[in-house]
């Protein structure tokens, strides 16, 4: 824009990632290895106009800052597609640019220039853009020759051997000494063609050399790409789960970004491909002229008859998650289509896009004004701007409803346990006596209070007498009896009548360390000791209908042993 003065582009280092960082502070030779990621880019902030040492660029070959500028390129040219169309200021895009700019303009020169130069020109390309998109900035240019002047000044740069000028033809003999002089020029041109001879020979052994050199150069750096290219992560065996066309593209993708040829994927192959498939390349590994015939085979032998019907369901159940921009989304849908033998028309990838579209971009846009993909990529760039914010009141609102079910579902669950498991208080006041007036007045009290009635609880009873459910110990059916001498609706032999008029009469002993049983005995054995249980003392004895007799009817001495002895 002319008359417009732009400000220059600033360059935030917060922004700049580790490598980058480490790069210019190694440049300027600033220690930096024990330091945190904002102590770095405070240090190169204030010594962003220091001098470059050389010695310290030089540590960089030429081979990685290339590799290294690629991937820079890309990542900003990939900034610019994101920022630039809605015109959104971005920190990172502005940072790298300048990054590279710098990072280029040192390495150009040093090696691999043509290549240097093509970087640079996609770089300026970007800057362009960018000033297009952002009319106040202005974006620093790299200075590039033109491609004829570039190829002259190389041309120029070459050593080529100088062009010999043509002898002049000999003259005519006229005499004895032109004839002497005749035979000295022939015998010097003859030493003239041994020493071509010998500088031709020379100088083909040497291009020969120069040959067998580069080609011995070449080697090892073919052999570390290979190797390089065998320590990648993934693998394809060929069974029916893997994904062949991602095994591909994430080879083209490594390719292109670290400079792999088709002859170092190749040669990597051994290592990539397991099972089956490393079983077939190993059968035709001899047959393959490139890269491309290649994945063509592989995929012919190992591409399902089904693929397009597979990759139809894939399309049918791909759906945008909420964490998703549309440009992923869209990406994720094109690597499907590409997949397709028959590539669908933009008004079926309309329809695709359209129905798995998150509900926030699909409750918005209205599928009767969208007719283009294009028309649907600026609706939904545009909604972009306010999705993070109300989503995140949609999820706080979603949160508080369920916080108040949850609540509502706690208060029934109480009030239910509440309804089935609190106590009926009966209170009878009639039977309370009127001692004292404060017991009266409790008793009125008690009485005026209302009877809580509750329904009938259907609690399964347990009965510990008989081990049944459904009745109480008090409510059992089986009879009661004495465990000693079995008399009826007696539960303990302690308070048995019979039980202890026998033992009184001596006639039943309680159960010892002497009489483990009870059994009948005198009264020697002691009383104090623990009855066995019932089921191990034996069935007593009958016993008379009547009264047990007294101690002295049994035995006449009881009396006269137990009379009081007095003086004689």
């Amino acid at each position: 824009m002319a008359g417009v003065s732009r400000t220059p582009v600033q360059i935030d280092f917060n922004s700049l990632i580790s490598d980058e960082v480490a790069y210019e502070l190694d440049i300027r030779d600033i220690a930096h290895i024990f330091r945190s990621s904002e102590e770095k880019s405070r240090l190169i902030s204030a010594n962003w106009g220091a001098t470059v040492i050389t010695r310290r660029l030089e540590e960089y070959p030429v081979e990685e800052e290339l590799v290294a500028m690629r991937r820079k390129v890309a990542e900003l040219e990939v900034l610019l597609v994101e920022n630039a169309p809605i015109r959104r200021v971005s920190r990172r895009l502005n940072a790298l640019y300048v990054h590279c700019v710098y990072r280029v303009r040192r390495s150009m020169f040093r090696g691999n220039t043509e290549e240097f130069i093509s970087i640079a020109k996609r770089i300026n390309r970007v800057g362009e853009a960018c000033e297009q998109a952002f009319p106040l900035i202005g974006y620093t240019k790299l200075a590039v020759l033109e491609e004829d002047e570039l190829e002259a000044r190389l041309a120029a740069l070459q050593l080529r051997p100088p062009r010999r000028a043509p002898s002049p033809p000999a003259s005519p003999p006229h005499s004895s000494h032109s004839k002497g002089k005749t035979s000295k020029k022939k015998k010097k041109k003859s030493k003239k063609r041994h020493s071509k001879r010998r500088d031709s020979s020379s100088s083909s052994d040497s291009s020969s050399e120069s040959s067998s050199d580069s080609s011995e150069e070449e080697r090892p750096a073919r052999n570390r790409k290979v190797r390089e290219i065998a320590r990648l992560s993934f693998h394809y065996s060929g069974n029916k789960g893997e994904d062949l066309h991602e095994f591909v593209s994430k080879l083209n993708n490594a390719a292109e970004m670290y400079d792999y040829r088709g002859k170092d994927l190749l040669g990597a192959m051994g290592a990539l491909l397991q099972g089956n498939a490393l079983t077939w390349y190993t059968a035709r590994k001899h047959e393959f002229r490139g890269w491309g015939q290649f994945v063509k085979e592989i995929r012919e032998a190992f591409n399902p008859a089904g693929n397009d019907d597979e990759i139809h369901e894939k399309l049918e159940n791909l759906k945008q998650s909420s964490e998703e921009t549309y440009a992923v989304y869209e990406a994720r849908a094109e690597e499907l289509f590409s997949r397709l033998s028959d590539h669908p028309s933009d008004k079926e990838k309309l329809r695709k896009l359209l129905k798995g579209l998150h509900y926030y971009y699909r409750s918005r846009v209205k599928s009767t004004d969208i007719a283009s993909l294009s028309a649907l990529r600026r609706e939904c760039r545009d909604l972009e701007a306010d999705k993070m914010h109300l989503m995140r009141l949609e999820k706080k609102e979603t949160k508080r409803r369920e916080k108040e079910i949850e609540k509502e579902r706690e208060q029934k669950r109480r009030s239910r346990d509440n309804q089935v498991f609190a106590p009926v208080y009966q209170v009878d006041c009639s039977s309370q006596s009127s001692s004292s007036d404060a017991d009266v007045e409790v008793a009125a009290a008690v009485s005026s209070t209302p009877r809580v009635q509750r329904a009938p609880v259907s609690i399964m009873k347990n009965c510990w007498r008989c081990g049944g459910q459904g009745h109480s110990a008090n409510e059992c059916p089986v009879a009661v009896f004495c465990p000693r001498c079995g008399l009826p609706n007696i539960s303990d032999a302690r308070s048995c009548p019979n039980c202890l008029r026998a033992q009184a009469a001596g006639q039943w002993s309680v159960a010892g360390p002497g009489n483990q049983t009870g059994a009948w005995g005198g009264p020697t054995q002691s009383s104090m000791a623990v009855p066995a249980p019932f089921w191990m003392q034996c069935p007593p004895p009958p016993l008379p209908r009547g009264p047990a007799p007294l101690p002295q009817a049994i035995n006449p001495q009881f009396r006269q042993d137990t009379a009081p002895r007095g003086k004689h």
